[in-house]
This record gives structure tokens, sequence and C-alpha cells, in this order.
């Protein structure tokens, strides 16, 4: 944890829209040189592109205006005890705080 100390060593630190998350990391990681062919796979299962029907609309679903990476169902999957879950949270928490 503690990106509220270390962001000061980025260039970019933004908070992600699910509708333009695709684009804006895409866009990044060609910007910072990276061959598209390298990160293809990871950003297509990250940062899924938005259906093309969402796209530019103002008012999301509920679907839509979560996070898109899936974090809520694959914690649930790969920490069984409920224990094991407030440790990782917690030890994130100064980054989730960071980020509102």
């Amino acid at each position: 944890g503690g990106l509220a100390h270390s962001t000061r060593f980025f260039g970019t630190v933004e908070q992600l829209k699910a509708s333009t998350a695709h684009a804006r990391v895409r866009g990044m990681l060609l910007k910072a040189g990276w061959q598209e062919a390298a990160f293809a796979s990871l950003l297509e299962s990250l940062f899924p592109p938005p259906p093309a029907a969402s796209v530019g609309k103002r008012n999301a679903t509920k679907s839509a205006a979560k996070h898109n990476t899936g974090a809520a169902t694959r914690v649930r999957h790969f920490y069984r005890k409920l224990h094991s879950v407030r440790v990782v949270m917690n030890y994130y928490l100064a980054d989730y705080l960071t980020f509102g």
C-alpha cells in the first residue's frame, strides 16, 4: 500500500472509467513505446472495450458503471477465508482511499 506517497514518481495517475479505460490504457502503453502485440491480450482481459451501444452515453447502466476488471468476483474466488480478504483489503486501504 501507499500510493499516496509514490504517485509523484508517475507521469500519469488517473482514475479510469469503464467507458474509456481500454482506449486510455492502450494510448498510454503506445506512448510509452510498447508494441501493441506485447500487451493486446492483457489489455482485452483487464480493460475490455465497452459495448458499442454504451460508448458516449452519459448515463451508464449499473453493470457498465462497475469497475470492469471484475476484481470483486476475483477476490471472492481467490480468497476462500474472510480473514484473508480482510488482511488484503487492509494492506491496500491507503491505495483505495487515495482514489476514492
